[in-house]
């Protein structure tokens, strides 16, 4: 990977920005690391095939040092009979073929068989009814590491420190008991811990999914194994029903036909203060995120559908 430092951030920064950066490349002989076999196939493959050619700006490292200044921290708390930032292989047959998972764990209580993974992120992260799919997977695989090695996890945690909580707005949400904003700019989310024949099910799968995104060509690869609205955290185009005058819309319908039905429906077809107003739908991590976007097929095919803001 190349960089540039395209708004002249101070030389020690971009130069820490880039060793960390560095710090994440997996292994040689390793088939993928615990997160590059969760993130979708058609981007790990992407990242490997182009590694020397793409381009990153020290910029976009920010949040990658603040992790792991946080990590730096933690992880020199003093204690007994811990595990920090370990780095753990395992090998998986599939197939016949030997594949090698490399994980690195933040830290493991043996005295209370606690994994426990440092995440500076979001409070939108945090929000939701249940933990993201991507930690849950996360989480489990380290537990198999971990049992490989010896070791028996029963508890898995995700310690967030919410980098754009707001004591404010905490405290307005605390008014109404609906309201999922944290109270705290530190929350612990809990993992569950799936049966091993699960996790063991589920990397199988997944190495399998990036064995054959390998295989393919690049426009074979966006057609076969695209990445899915959810991976691309798609967000629809919305079809608002608008009053003249009025700062909020009438009403937000998913298509611009439904949009108009509705508006014949209330009986306000001839009535030229309503009108239909698109937003346009986004795929954020296509648009903003990702860091192959120029050898993808697939996001040369659908980004015409999206105007970046």
């Amino acid at each position: 990977m190349k960089y540039t430092n395209k708004y002249g951030l101070p030389a020690p920064f971009m130069k820490a920005a880039i060793s960390i950066n560095e710090e994440y490349v997996k292994h040689e002989g390793v088939f993928r690391s615990n997160t590059g076999l969760i993130k979708p196939a058609q981007c790990a493959t992407l990242e490997n095939r182009y590694w020397d050619k793409l381009v990153t700006d020290v910029s976009d490292l920010v949040w990658i040092v603040l992790g792991k200044a946080t990590h730096y921290i933690l992880e020199n708390v003093p204690g007994q009979n811990l595990l920090r930032e370990e780095t753990l292989f395992f090998d998986m047959v599939v197939d016949k073929v030997t594949y090698t998972i490399q994980t690195t764990l933040d830290l493991y209580d043996l005295t209370t068989d606690r994994l426990t993974d440092w995440k500076t992120t979001s409070v939108y992260s945090v929000t939701g009814k249940r933990i993201k799919d991507d930690w849950d997977a996360q989480l489990n695989i380290q537990a198999h590491a971990l049992r490989v090695h010896g070791y028996e996890p029963k508890l898995l945690d995700i310690v967030a420190i919410l980098r754009d909580w707001s004591k404010k707005k905490a405290i307005v949400a605390g008014y109404s008991r609906w309201n999922e904003y944290p109270d705290v700019q530190v929350k612990t989310v809990h993992g569950k811990l799936w049966i091993p024949d699960k996790v063991v099910s589920y990397i199988a799968g997944r190495i399998r999914l990036h064995q054959w995104a390998e295989l393919l060509d690049d426009d074979d690869l966006a057609s076969a194994i695209p990445c899915t609205p959810e991976e691309r955290w798609e967000k629809p185009a919305v079809y608002a029903v608008k009053k003249k005058g009025r700062k909020n819309s009438v009403r937000n319908l998913k298509s611009e036909g439904e949009a108009l039905k509705y508006i014949r429906d209330k009986g306000w077809h001839n009535n030229p203060d309503y009108t239909v107003q698109v937003r346009p739908g986004e795929s954020p991590r296509c648009q903003y995120y990702c860091d192959v976007q120029e050898y993808c097929h697939q996001w040369a095919k659908m980004k015409g559908a999206y105007i970046a803001k």
